[in-house]
């Protein structure tokens, strides 16, 4: 799968979003911003049928689940009339994530995600979703990057910048 993106207005008057546009982050994946629609793809031009998210915030805050500080990770997905690219999207954008430390470049998975609103199984068609997940402040870095959808190895995901000091 390829992702594509395309600026939200807010990301198109920074001049870090016109930086970002091809680069690269940790995980060997385009670097994206919070906010920016990201396109799901079969090829590298984005098609009408294209299924697309957008990671809507990264941010401290207190669980749904307790009273702990945990990173919640927020998604909106809109999908398309392709069922077998919104089956994908839905998988790809699960629990599983990756956090690199800037620093050191170390790379972990934090484990036992909570999931924030509802997300079915497999996205069905023309569709809108909004959910995300939250993980313990142990599990990950205070800041660094986060990589979504990084199964299929470098280039198939998105990497994140976030700061959560």
């Amino acid at each position: 799968m390829t992702v594509t993106t395309e600026a939200s207005s807010a990301a198109l008057s920074t001049p870090e979003a016109a930086q970002s546009a091809g680069s690269t982050g940790p995980r060997g994946n385009p670097v994206k911003k919070v906010g920016e629609v990201v396109h799901f793809s079969r090829s590298s031009a984005v098609a009408p049928t294209d299924p697309s998210f957008t990671v809507t915030k990264i941010a401290k805050q207190r669980s749904k689940y307790g009273s702990e500080q945990v990173m919640a990770v927020m998604v909106h997905v809109e999908t398309s009339t392709d069922s077998e690219l919104n089956s994908d999207l839905s998988l790809a954008l699960g629990p599983v994530v990756y956090v690199t430390d800037p620093d050191s470049g170390e790379s972990k998975s934090p484990h036992g995600a909570m999931q924030l609103g509802e997300m079915p199984g497999t996205f069905g068609r023309d569709k809108k979703y909004d959910f995300g997940f939250e993980y313990k402040l142990a599990d990950v870095y205070d800041h660094g990057w986060l990589t979504i959808n990084s199964n299929g190895g470098p280039g198939s995901g998105i990497d994140i910048q976030y700061d959560l000091r």
